[in-house]
């Protein structure tokens, strides 16, 4: 009960814990922009809130509009501080809002993708859990005359869909060293089942499976409700009285196979698990 409000998607996941916290569909008017180098500019950007999370506008984890460069030449983005946007007030579930972004061109001529998207905290696009950002393709020249217009980028969208995508496949050596830099970087955790939300961001992907676990039940309790969590767990398996009857043979082989699976998301084997854990050996 005291780690609960640290769970920043508590009450989102009781709404409807099927459903992703963060989602989003974008539009623009245009999606080809020419304009001229280090220059000031803004595109109508509707946005509607596909999740179950509400995008506040103000306070703490407040969502906002920022932007990055993608230099089509050398495919990497560009350095820079994005003009920051922020939204006209909360945006609910299902709710649609409007807004001008705006953003500065890059200082050097050359062929960009604007790359468009929400973000809460320090930068913590929506693209990391794998919302798909919205794209806008830009030619830079000193010469041009700024014009707008449509420009076919459903390519660079199923590029985007590879490339810094983790699924099933990461190995368990990897999946446990991301619940060891969340543990170092929370160690009060970052609320149960959250793990799999935020993991590829300490793997250094873009996107990522949210429907992968930790791969370890010790590492997912530690990485989710923190070291005092871990605490508590191992606090009712040192009380329970052990013996060498079926109850405690079989918790104990739910506790060795914990060792390399997390099975207390999974409704009846963690339901199991309890059963066994409580009962005594006859």
């Amino acid at each position: 009960g005291i780690l609960l409000p640290l769970n920043p998607l508590l009450l989102e996941r009781l709404h409807n814990p099927t459903e992703r916290p963060l989602a989003a569909q974008y539009h623009t008017d245009w999606t080809y922009l020419q304009q001229q180098p280090g220059t000031v500019d803004n595109v109508q950007l509707t946005m509607r809130n596909t999740g179950v999370a509400t995008w506040r506008s103000a306070g703490w984890r407040h969502v906002s509009i920022g932007y990055r460069w993608w230099d089509m030449n050398t495919e990497r983005f560009i350095d820079t501080t994005p003009i920051v946007t922020a939204l006209p007030g909360n945006v609910g579930r299902d709710e649609t809002v409007q807004v001008q972004a705006a953003f500065l061109t890059p200082d050097q001529p050359g062929r960009y993708l604007l790359v468009l998207e929400p973000f809460s905290s320090s930068f913590d696009w929506f693209s990391k859990t794998g919302v798909i950002p919205t794209l806008i393709q830009a030619d830079i020249r000193s010469d041009a005359e700024r014009s707008t217009g449509q420009a076919d980028l459903s390519a660079l969208y199923n590029r985007g869909r590879r490339p810094g995508f983790i699924n099933a496949s990461v190995s368990r050596r990897a999946l446990w060293s991301a619940a060891m830099k969340i543990v170092a970087a929370h160690p009060l955790g970052i609320g149960p089942d959250n793990y799999r939300l935020v993991y590829g961001r300490y793997l250094g992907a873009t996107r990522w499976d949210t429907h992968v676990y930790s791969n370890n039940l010790y590492l997912e309790i530690l990485a989710g409700s923190g070291v005092f969590g871990l605490a508590a767990f191992l606090f009712v398996l040192a009380f329970r009285k052990w013996g060498y009857g079926p109850a405690s043979m079989a918790t104990g082989m739910f506790l060795v196979h914990g060792m390399v699976d997390v099975f207390v998301m999974a409704t009846p084997i963690y339901f199991a698990f309890w059963m066994f854990l409580g009962m005594e050996d006859k």
